[in-house]
C-alpha cells in the first residue's frame, strides 16, 4: 500500500513537472523562422532547439527559442 502510494504521487509529480506542449506556429521562434523563410533563407533545426538560417552564400545566422538571435 505504501509503494503504491510513493509510485502514485512520483507519477503525478512527473505529470506536473512535464513542460506543456505549444501549438505549431503559435511561438516567437516559429514565427521568426517563417519570416525568414519568406525572405529567401533555409532554416534547419539547430543545437539546443535554435534555428540555424542559411543565405546560400555562407552567410550563416541563428534564431533562438525566444524568437531573437543573430539574423537580421
Amino acid at each position: 500500500m505504501l509503494f503504491k502510494t510513493f509510485t502514485l504521487l512520483a507519477l503525478a509529480t512527473l505529470t506536473l513537472a512535464a513542460p506543456a506542449p505549444q501549438k505549431a506556429g503559435s511561438s516567437k521562434q516559429a514565427q521568426r523562422v517563417d519570416e525568414l523563410r519568406k525572405e529567401g533563407l533555409n532554416c534547419q533545426p539547430g543545437p539546443q532547439g535554435t534555428f540555424v538560417c542559411d543565405d546560400g552564400l555562407g552567410g550563416n545566422c541563428s534564431v533562438n527559442r525566444a524568437g531573437k538571435g543573430t539574423c537580421l
